[in-house]
């Protein structure tokens, strides 16, 4: 229970980061992902629907960390929603991927020739999602 009682902040600050991120959309503010029209661009769409089932998905975990939930849940049951933990990191990082992947191949326009955070953070997620394969390969999992 202890456990799940330290997780729950953890999983709350992307939340808390989603929601305050909604209060200052607008075409002002995020160009890249409006029309000429004011609406959402096909890029905008995409990534606000992974943003929105990647948030939705966060909101189940927590819910399901609060003690009083986890204990009157099955261990089987439990896991299996906290395992959705795995499908929120990859609507995550979808959610920003579609927007900055062009700029992570330009390295003239990387800040004092660091690559961007969205790019780090990509290829250590992918490289996590490589090596559980590989680990469970040779009975390491």
């Amino acid at each position: 229970q202890l456990k799940c009682a330290l997780n729950f902040p953890n999983k709350n600050l992307p939340i808390v980061r989603r929601i305050l991120a909604l209060t200052v959309l607008s075409p002002t503010n995020y160009a890249k992902i409006f029309a000429e029209s004011g609406k959402l661009s096909q890029t905008g769409q995409i990534s606000m629907l992974t943003g929105a089932i990647g948030l939705i998905t966060l909101l189940v975990i927590s819910v399901t960390s609060l003690p009083s939930v986890a204990t009157s849940m099955s261990q089987k049951s439990w896991l299996m929603v906290q395992r959705a933990g795995l499908v929120a990191i990859i609507l995550s990082v979808l959610h920003f991927a579609v927007l900055k992947w062009s700029g992570w191949f330009d390295a003239r326009n990387w800040y004092n020739g660091i690559p961007p955070g969205t790019l780090v953070v990509t290829v250590f997620v992918v490289f996590v999602f490589l090596m559980r394969p590989v680990a469970r390969i040779f009975g390491k999992s």
